[in-house]
């Protein structure tokens, strides 16, 4: 919020592949079918390969599009709790305790991404993304588990 020494994430619009999630409890989420695939192949020297590709398109005109490729890497356990606030409604905010694990694919440090294409175009997300972006870091989270809870009153 303005003027406030609050850290955390404002979220402005949640892409839901589910329609009963919108427009969910931060008041942002739009209904976005997903179309998702992945696969993993593990070569005979034990290097694995992902390969994934992920499609929003919601009803608004918004279109997201990953397709990715990469060697894996060494994944590294974390915990973290973060705040995401609304956009819509910035005193409204949940809590998220998580744990995860991390594989960084592409940093200033590592670059194992083999092929990557970005877009996202729209109303909404034309104005974010004009071709002059450059992709910075990519990370993989094999596993992901969190707990959500609203502030005490």
């Amino acid at each position: 919020m303005k003027g406030s020494q609050t850290g955390g994430t404002m979220l402005f619009r949640i892409y839901s592949s589910s329609a009963g999630g919108v427009p969910g409890p931060y008041g942002v989420s739009v209904h976005a079918p997903a179309n998702m695939e992945r696969k993993v192949r593990i070569d005979p020297a034990g290097i694995g390969t992902v390969e994934e590709s992920w499609e929003f398109k919601s009803q608004d005109g918004d279109s997201i599009q990953l397709q990715i490729q990469y060697a894996r890497g060494a994944s590294t356990p974390d915990k973290a709790e973060t705040k995401f606030y609304s956009a819509a409604k910035p005193e409204f905010y949940c809590i998220y305790r998580s744990e995860q694990s991390t594989d960084v694919v592409r940093s200033p440090a590592a670059d194992r991404v083999q092929k990557v294409l970005f877009k996202a175009f729209g109303p909404t997300l034309s104005p974010l993304f004009d071709g002059s972006e450059q992709l910075i870091g990519v990370t993989s989270d094999p596993w992901y588990t969190r707990q959500t809870f609203l502030p005490a009153s």
